[in-house]
């Protein structure tokens, strides 16, 4: 007769010798000891121990940074709205000396009344950075101010959106001047007032590393800055002068409604804006404001702010064929612009009126009403 192949472990006898070991304790019974587990407990112990060590050396570390930054001489271009106003904003509180410049007057002095609630050590002055002289003088100031200068932050841009059809050869160069080119004349300017362990912070974009649809001028002018401040930070290593590069994702500063819209303006406003405005792509202003002053007080090399443009880059340089591949498809889902070919450009804050407050740009807006954006928008 065979055995009954079901026959139930219960129903089998225990071999001979074997401890007599009640069923319900079989997997209470091994060779851990009460010794082992106090090692164990110890080794979670000191392992938890090290974890709250490591934090609050990271946490007394950036103090210790942040305490550096107590009457240093700061220059921050574009600092009367959005990311620079949020910068000069974040050096005042930290001690700082900040000196801000603007194309627009009214502007600049709405935003230095703000700052002076802060700190009084607020300076100010109107330039247009895509003059050479204004730059100069721009530049004298703030020496006469500061005698030296300890961080310059090239932060002014312009942006442009729209299908290629709509620009024209003088608006890539508009864009190039506002964005390259005065990045270079600042830099070269304020050299002679810098020393050793001065820092230059220039703000460039993911759109400098990544083309993206309807961005073109602006593509170009970012490609050039970042090529322009990795370059500067290898020219510049002997002389002690470090160089931050950093580029930001989309951003939560509500300055869409200073952006140039070309082709069909209206749609290419609002895919624009959405973008820049939802929390899970766009990155808060006054956070990347933080992650900026941080990253040049340690002097980091490159900072890419954002987690979708990190992924973004990260594709881009592991897969460049697939990524231009879907930047083609993107292309294709863009607004058309045949005929809005000549269509002049214009500016957001008209596009801006045709939509309600506090719909789905409500985050955008509300950051555009605190960095400056709206005062003139």
């Amino acid at each position: 007769m065979t055995e009954d192949p079901y026959k139930s472990v219960k129903d089998l006898s225990p071999a001979e010798g074997a401890p007599d070991i009640p069923p319900e304790d079989y997997f209470l019974k091994s060779d851990f000891t009460e010794g082992d587990f106090k090692k164990l407990l110890l080794m979670g112990s000191g392992m938890a121990l090290g974890a709250v060590s490591l934090f609050r050396r990271i946490k007394n570390r950036r103090r210790s940074l942040d305490k550096d930054l107590n009457g240093k001489k700061v220059l921050i271009t574009g600092g009367s709205r959005g990311l620079g106003f949020a910068l000069a904003e974040h050096y005042l509180r930290l001690g700082a000396k900040v000196f801000i410049c603007s194309r627009d007057p009214k502007e600049l002095n709405l935003a230095r009344n703000k700052l002076l609630q802060i700190s009084s050590e607020v300076y100010a002055h109107p330039c247009d950075l895509t003059q050479s002289d204004q730059v100069e003088s721009l530049i004298q100031k703030t020496a006469s101010s500061f005698g030296t200068i300890d961080i310059l932050i090239n932060n002014a841009g312009i942006m442009e959106v729209g299908p290629l059809v709509s620009f024209r050869l003088e608006n890539f160069q508009n864009v190039i001047d506002a964005n390259l080119m005065s990045m270079i004349r600042m830099s070269l300017g304020c050299l002679p007032y810098m020393q050793r362990g001065s820092r230059i912070i220039n703000i460039t974009s993911i759109g400098g590393a990544v083309a993206v649809p309807h961005l073109l001028t602006y593509t170009v002018s970012k490609f050039g800055a970042l090529g322009f401040s990795l370059g500067l930070d290898s020219e510049l290593a002997s002389s002690g002068v470090s160089v931050t590069t950093v580029l930001p994702g989309l951003m939560r500063t509500g300055s869409f409604v200073h952006v140039n819209f070309r082709g069909n303006s209206q749609k290419e406003f609002n895919w624009f804006s959405l973008g820049a405005t939802l929390p899970l792509i766009s990155i808060s202003a006054r956070r990347a404001a933080e992650m900026i002053v941080r990253a040049g007080n340690s002097r980091r090399k490159v900072i890419v702010l954002g987690m979708p443009a990190k992924a973004l880059r990260g594709l881009y340089q592991l897969l460049p064929s697939l990524m231009l591949g879907v930047m083609q498809k993107v292309n294709y889902f863009l607004p058309k612009a045949k005929e809005f070919e000549n269509q002049k450009e214009i500016v957001g804050s008209q596009l801006r009126k045709s939509l309600p407050r506090g719909g789905i740009t409500r985050l955008g807006d509300q950051a555009g009403d605190e960095l400056n954006e709206n005062i003139a928008a």
